[in-house]
């Protein structure tokens, strides 16, 4: 059974709780090079990931920069674009993935097919719609369900935004993102169609994780019909 991360946080969190945490990580990395197996990619992934969320939980938007050292970059770890919090580029998961797709742990690793190896920018990225539906058709409660589910309410969001407020001009680029997506139907129809797809998965994320503040406020915002905030094909 693979083991699931969480790593406890300190009474008062600082640079040495950190520093800690991330040699445990490079210690595992060491491991995981030395014997490349599903299982234990999927165990550093597990870590990784928990590693940031529990980093941004003990430094809520706080520059992340003073934890920051060039060499946790093998980690798959980086500083957001946009934003400086710790991110994670996934990569491992897409490694263990191509290793046995059809593996035992396929519930983890056939996630990193949806949006691949992840950069800190996030420029131009779009979903795997296919894979993203082949994953909750395998896996419907799996270990990334409610994160499907979110990935492919937030590129219904986004396409129904595109349909609400027509091409902007030559170079509108979330229109050129998404125009294979429209067809030649009635685009009121259209419209109809994403916004109802968009509602119906953002309330299967909720029934998952009914502690979802974002998927609970957007979910109005999509209901409304005034949603203005976009998830995919970043500039």
């Amino acid at each position: 059974m693979l083991l699931v991360v969480s790593w406890p946080l300190a009474t008062s969190p600082g640079q040495s709780w950190v520093d800690s945490t991330l040699r445990q990580l490079e210690a595992q990395f060491a491991r995981t090079q030395k014997n490349k197996t599903v299982e234990a990619l999927v165990s550093l992934d597990s870590a990784l990931r928990a590693f940031v969320d529990s980093i941004y939980k003990a430094f809520p938007y706080q520059d992340h920069t003073r934890f920051w050292n060039d060499r946790y970059a093998k980690l798959g770890l980086h500083l957001g674009y946009f934003t400086p919090y710790f991110g994670y580029s996934e990569q491992f998961l897409v490694e263990a993935h191509a290793i046995n797709p059809s593996s035992p742990l396929r519930a983890y690793t056939l996630y990193s097919t949806i949006m691949g190896i992840q950069t800190s920018d996030g420029l131009g990225e779009m979903p795997g719609l296919d894979s993203a539906f082949q994953y909750v058709r395998e896996f419907p409660t799996g270990p990334f369900a409610k994160d499907v589910y979110l990935i492919i309410a937030n590129f219904y969001k986004d396409l129904f935004m595109v349909l609400r407020d027509g091409k902007q001009g030559d170079d509108d680029y979330k229109y050129d993102c998404f125009e294979e997506y429209i067809d030649q139907s009635p685009i009121q129809q259209q419209r109809d169609r994403t916004q109802r797809l968009a509602i119906e998965f953002y309330e299967k994320v909720l029934k998952l994780d009914p502690a979802n503040s974002y998927a609970r406020d957007i979910l109005s915002e999509v209901c409304q019909g005034t949603v203005s905030s976009w998830s995919y094909c970043a500039d």
